[in-house]
């Protein structure tokens, strides 16, 4: 659908980013990660979070921190968000 043109409207965008975003492969999440940045200008409100969770995801599937901190893995018995690049932007910027 989407190489066809059939995704149109936000909530459409979003739904598709939705579908990449589970996906393994950094190159899968990259584009999660524009389809929902589509998605949030399109007038989606829901996509602003999936923005920030694709590109987290993308960031740890390259061996990078997370910028947002909406991904969680266990480490060392616990749930953590870390590794996180807290002063990538300011918290101000990320609540946003």
């Amino acid at each position: 659908m989407l190489a066809e043109g059939k995704v149109e409207t936000g909530r459409e965008y979003f739904f598709v980013a939705l579908l990449f975003q589970h996906s393994a492969d950094p190159n899968d999440l990259m584009l999660a990660h524009v389809l929902s940045v589509t998605a949030a200008t399109k007038g989606f409100a829901k996509a602003k979070w999936m923005a920030a969770a694709t590109m987290d995801r993308y960031l740890q599937s390259i061996n990078q921190p997370q910028v947002f901190g909406t991904q969680f893995k266990m480490s060392a018995g616990r749930w953590t968000v870390e590794p996180k690049a807290r002063t990538a932007i300011s918290d101000a910027l990320r609540e946003q």
